[in-house]
């Protein structure tokens, strides 16, 4: 099925709300800014918290900027272990060949029940 609209809804909350309490990302390029959205939502919408875990591929090309860095930090510290929110954690490919992948996988107890693969970034301006 080709998704073209309403992208944050079926990749990113559908399947949480349908039970899905792991969700794995690799994409090239991401922000805190997302990251930070996403979980306030699952939250704002009354979500169990899910455990988010991002990739970030494009680092091998370009690095990270320091204040990006320091804002997936501030993320990561900011949801842990606070039991209503969902937890985070961020890692970079440093090593080439760079990874422009954009893919968003979930699982339920362990088993994986969903998988999005496309164009879209782990930013606001990708799923807007």
């Amino acid at each position: 099925m080709i998704l073209t609209d309403n992208l944050v809804n079926h990749i990113l909350i559908n399947p949480a709300i349908k039970g899905a309490d792991k969700l794995r990302i690799i994409a090239g390029y991401a922000t805190p800014q997302m990251a930070s959205w996403h979980i306030q939502r699952l939250n704002d919408l009354h979500i169990p918290p899910i455990d988010i875990s991002l990739i970030i591929g494009m680092t091998a090309n370009h690095g990270i900027e320091q204040m990006l860095h320091n804002g997936f930090i501030d993320v990561t510290k900011r949801y842990k272990n606070i039991e209503d929110y969902s937890s985070f954690q961020c890692q970079y490919i440093f090593d080439s060949p760079p990874v422009n992948s954009k893919l968003y996988l979930w699982e339920k107890s362990g088993k994986l029940v969903d998988v999005f693969i496309g164009s879209a970034d782990y930013t606001q301006s990708s799923f807007n």
